[in-house]
């Protein structure tokens, strides 16, 4: 694949985390939540910052950490 190592997945997941931000300011949310489509890119999200709720592929991040 000609755009894997580019970092363009982390830097899309940064937009959008940084747009949540700004509606929370309007609406209040607290956190983002992601579902997982699988173990391995739940595993990629933690890394990145997310906090996995036990026993599914559901992760949060804090708005506050943004």
């Amino acid at each position: 694949m000609a755009y894997q190592g580019q970092n363009i997945s982390k830097k899309l997941l940064l937009n959008a985390l940084q747009n949540i931000k700004k509606i929370s300011l309007i609406t209040g949310v607290s956190f983002a939540m992601i579902e997982a489509k699988d173990t391995q890119l739940a595993n990629y999200y933690q890394r990145l910052g997310f906090i996995k709720i036990e026993n599914s592929l559901v992760l949060l991040f804090p708005i506050n950490q943004i």
